[in-house]
Formats: C-alpha cells, sequence, structure tokens
C-alpha cells in the first residue's frame, strides 16, 4: 500500500496500533514499505528463511527518517551488499538494538506526531504538567490563607466593636 505526502505510510499505521510502541511487526512493515520504494530486497530461500538486502539502487522516492534509521540496521547488520537474515534484524542482540529500537520508535512517534495523530512521551516530557500543578497548588494555597487572613481580621474587628 504506497503512500504520498500527507498519506500515513502503513509502518507508522502499525506503530500507532501497537500503541506508538516498537514491535517486530512494526519494524517488519516497514521493510516492506522500504522494499516498495525500492530501497531493500526481500530473498526466499528454500529453507524458508527470508533474507533482506540493500537495493543497489536509489530509492523510488524521499525516505522517511525512521525508513533512514531501519535501512540504517540492516547496513550495520548485513554490510553494504551482502543480505541478513529477516529474524537477525529483528532480535534483541543488547546494547546496539537498544538504541536502534528507541531511535526508530522515536522517529515513528515524530511522523505520526508530524500528521497530528500522536505525540511520544517522555520522562523529560513531564515537566511542564509537574510545574502546572506546583502553581496551581501554590494558587491555591495563597487563596486559603488570604480568605482565613480576611476571616481573622473580621473576627478582630467584631471583638473590637
Amino acid at each position: 500500500m504506497p503512500s504520498g505526502p500527507g498519506e500515513l505510510s502503513p509502518a507508522v499505521a502499525a506503530f500507532l496500533l501497537n500503541d506508538c510502541k516498537y514491535s517486530q511487526q512494526v519494524f517488519s512493515r516497514c521493510l516492506r514499505d522500504l522494499a516498495d520504494a525500492g530501497a531493500v530486497r526481500f530473498e526466499p530461500h528454500p529453507s524458508g528463511a527470508v533474507t533482506v538486502s540493500a537495493a543497489g539502487r536509489a530509492s523510488r522516492r524521499a525516505l522517511r527518517n525512521y525508513e533512514r534509521v531501519a535501512l540504517g540496521r540492516l547496513r550495520e547488520r548485513a554490510g553494504l551488499g551482502a543480505s541478513v537474515p529477516l529474524s537477525a534484524l529483528v532480535s534483541d542482540d543488547g546494547a546496539s538494538f537498544d538504541q536502534f529500537r528507541e531511535r526508530f520508535a522515536d522517529e515513528l512517534g515524530a511522523q505520526a506526531g508530524s500528521a497530528g495523530l500522536a505525540r511520544r512521551s517522555s520522562g523529560r516530557g513531564s515537566w511542564p504538567a509537574v510545574l502546572v500543578l506546583l502553581v496551581s497548588w501554590v494558587c491555591a494555597a495563597l487563596v486559603v490563607a488570604g480568605i482565613r487572613s480576611e476571616e481573622h481580621t473580621s473576627e478582630l474587628q467584631s471583638h473590637h466593636d
């Protein structure tokens, strides 16, 4: 299913359907999109295994940032012109995979966000909410203190009268 400018790509749709989280299915969908664009090739083998390789020619369209990240993973794992089993691309293999997964998900989230469909949250993104709560609490405390002060002043005036 090709997508043009302004249309939701199948990889972003899969990401949104997966609660904006990385999954093997989301990454596989991205690779299929890259194959549709002519940037990668899938090669089925008689054993049932599938290998993926970067195409030697340029893509038929401009690549999105998350697609560049996915292509970078392929090139890192396979080397230039070589193919790698699909299972090796989607498997968790330590720190480099964790970095890839985070960056890939961030780029997918940014793509969905630019379409107005999602907003990725991170630990650092919660400080505005905390600040708003703190300011609200301080304002409420000042209002309550002002009311009490006014009541206390009224009480004192009634005792003097």
